[in-house]
């Protein structure tokens, strides 16, 4: 009969060799991971001014907030993932997405959250960060600009800020490499996304839009 402390060990050991079998093994580097998440200080800002308590795409190893949607539900649901944010709709809430660095991530992310802001029974406001490709255009990105529930959009110079490595976690390349912040190979699109309900029960002010740009370096 398993103890806690060993059943909590093949399940930690179970979420850690599947992400980095995802990323191909170790050794990691910085920027082996598709997950890196957007600045302390933003998720602050984004905390503090529209009430984000949720981030719909993230890991155990990198979420900010007790629930959050990840790719395997089968090993992440024991530390808090419900699962992923393909078939995850919010009725309500503020909710954060930094979906992985591809096109298809991209483009299946901005169409869920569409999806939810849509159907949304309740106030609902989502910020989305990606990769600033308009070179060719990103079907995902040119979807949430022409977007009804689009409020917010600006995009920041890479240099201005930085993510935390999406392997920050692995002694081997957070410590020993002194490697926790990664510099983004692209500049950083934002989009603030709001149904009705959403848009009046938080108010994206010119001081609240400011601090969130100003955390991604964009003012």
């Amino acid at each position: 009969k398993q103890t806690l402390s060993t059943a909590f060990s093949n399940s930690l050991y179970c979420v850690l060799r599947r992400y980095l079998t995802v990323m191909g093994g170790l050794p990691a580097t910085p920027g082996a991971s598709f997950e890196a998440p957007i600045p302390p200080s933003a998720v602050a800002h984004l905390h503090q001014d529209l009430d984000v308590r949720f981030q719909l795409c993230s890991s155990p190893m990198n979420t900010y907030f007790r629930s959050f949607c990840s790719p395997f539900a089968d090993t992440d649901a024991l530390f808090g993932s419900l699962g992923s944010m393909c078939g995850f709709v919010a009725a309500s809430g503020a909710l954060e997405c930094h979906p992985p660095c591809t096109e298809e991530g991209i483009g299946r992310s901005a169409a869920q959250v569409e999806h939810m802001l849509s159907v949304a029974t309740g106030p609902l406001t989502v910020v989305f960060v990606s990769p600033n490709w308009v070179d060719p255009p990103c079907a995902g990105l040119v979807m949430l600009t022409q977007s009804v529930h689009k409020r917010v959009e600006f995009s920041a110079p890479r240099s201005a800020h930085a993510y935390v490595s999406g392997v920050h976690y692995l002694a081997s390349t957070a410590v020993a490499n002194n490697a926790r912040n990664v510099t983004p190979m692209f500049d950083t699109r934002v989009f603030v996304l709001q149904n009705d309900a959403g848009a009046e029960a938080c108010a994206l002010t010119h001081e609240v839009v400011g601090r969130l740009k100003r955390a991604f370096g964009a003012a």
